[in-house]
């Protein structure tokens, strides 16, 4: 099954597609007769049965293991949708009825969702999050910057707590607010307001409407990464994205962005990106910032482009034949070249060799390591091994990706990856959430 939110069309497409999926190989794929159109059936072929298990998430060089719960103790959450910011985490857990959120990692403008503002919380904790509007809270999608954090929520609103200096909460001022304190909901001018994905730069925002297919975007600019052809900051999402530069006769399908920049991947498999481009994170073969997208990426690839990962200062794109390539920072060997050198146009690179039979589901990257998930729920993880955050269970930098997979120490299988800029969160089949490094 989709196990998604519901089935939406997109504007172009023919057929609708599955959003907001915890299944990493049916997010964006075209919906089957027999998809539920009715929120929240998540916990198919076995996942999040019983008390499933607590989350815990004590950094260590190994992936934590989650303690059964006694069965005398409060009910486990079983955890089915997830975030990583910079340092913090966010996941969306499943209490039986009702859909409940557990937090961690730093506090400091309060992005955790908490009451209160804190250096950090060690350990999970409930976030405060609340939409009153319609009906109870249940929360769909999560995105985290560096200081903030937004949830998406079934109601089709969209609210941002955590860090505002330059507009990035998107409710038109400057002001610092906890969760409990957001009375505003983002309006992104134009109606239905739902969203089909939702991106976290380190101080800015993008979204990708449903029915429209427009990105817009708000927050920090001083690159030009809101895509509007200058650097002024936006309180409150801008006008479209201008995509007609690109030369795509396709629709929007998918974004992904990193700190100060954003790209487009289009239905007729171009690739766009705009913003800062210190690194060459444009893919364009140069190191010129761009205010908006107008050119396209050339992959020297045959075959088509299906989804593209971005996170800090590099990107890397799944192609339909199982193969990746990654550009933009290649500090501590994240870009997998066997080089620590950036790389700005990816038609010079090969694609990269992976010695593992199985099809890739999802690519995640950190600020300096990057991990990918197989089909079977085996993944891998290369760049800097610093503070044991390529869960090796050592802290050896690799330069190319390895045949050696993640020991999860149990036999759930992984099923969603979510890097932060030097840890590693893996979301098992079994609910549990085990994490690696600082």
């Amino acid at each position: 099954e989709c196990l998604t939110l519901g089935c939406f069309k997109q504007a172009g497409l023919d057929d609708p597609i599955c959003l907001h999926s915890p299944d990493p190989a049916r997010e964006g794929t075209t919906c089957d007769d027999d998809d539920p159109m009715t929120p929240f059936s998540f916990c198919a072929s076995g996942a999040c049965t019983g008390n499933a298990s607590a989350l815990t998430a004590a950094p260590t060089a190994q992936p934590t293991v989650s303690p059964t719960p006694s069965p005398t103790a409060t009910p486990g959450y079983c955890a089915i949708r997830q975030t990583s910011g910079s340092y913090h985490n966010f996941y969306i857990t499943n209490s039986g009825s009702l859909f409940d959120n557990r937090v961690w990692g730093v506090n400091d403008y309060g992005q955790l969702g908490l009451s209160f503002n804190s250096s950090s919380e060690p350990a999970p904790s409930v976030a405060n999050v609340i939409e009153t509007n319609s009906y109870p809270s249940q929360i769909t999608a999560v995105a985290s910057g560096l200081w903030h954090t937004c949830a998406f929520f079934f109601n089709g609103r969209t609210r941002c707590w955590g860090r505002n200096t330059y507009g990035q909460l998107g409710i038109g001022d400057t002001l610092d607010r906890l969760a409990t304190n957001v009375t505003s909901v983002i309006d992104f001018g134009e109606s239905p307001q739902d969203v089909a994905k939702f991106v976290a730069g380190i101080e800015s925002n993008c979204a990708l409407m449903v029915s429209s297919g427009n990105v817009r975007c708000w927050g920090f600019n001083p690159f030009g990464g809101l895509g509007i052809g200058n650097t002024t900051n936006l309180y409150t999402p801008g006008p479209p994205v201008d995509m007609s530069l690109t030369g795509s006769s396709g629709v929007v399908v998918d974004i992904a962005g990193g700190d100060r920049f954003m790209c487009a991947l289009f239905s007729d498999d171009v690739v766009s990106c705009w913003g800062e481009n210190t690194h060459g994170q444009l893919g364009v073969g140069d190191n010129t910032h761009r205010s908006m997208p107008n050119e396209t990426i050339n992959f020297a690839h045959g075959s088509q482009a299906v989804k593209i990962f971005c996170a800090v200062h590099s990107c890397c794109v799944l192609f339909a034949d199982s193969t990746i390539k990654c550009w933009g920072q290649g500090l501590s060997g994240s870009l997998g070249t066997g080089s620590t050198a950036d790389v700005s146009d990816p038609s010079s690179i090969p694609v990269l060799t992976l010695p593992y039979a199985q099809q890739i589901v999802q690519i995640d990257l950190g600020e300096t390591h990057t991990c990918v998930l197989f089909s079977d729920g085996a993944a891998t993880c290369w760049g800097e091994g610093a503070d044991g955050r390529l869960c090796s269970g050592n802290t050896t930098t690799r330069l190319t990706p390895t045949a050696e997979m993640i020991n999860t120490t149990t036999s759930a299988i992984i099923v969603k990856l979510s890097l932060g800029d030097k840890h590693t969160c893996l979301l098992l089949s079994n609910g549990e959430v085990r994490c690696c490094g600082l």
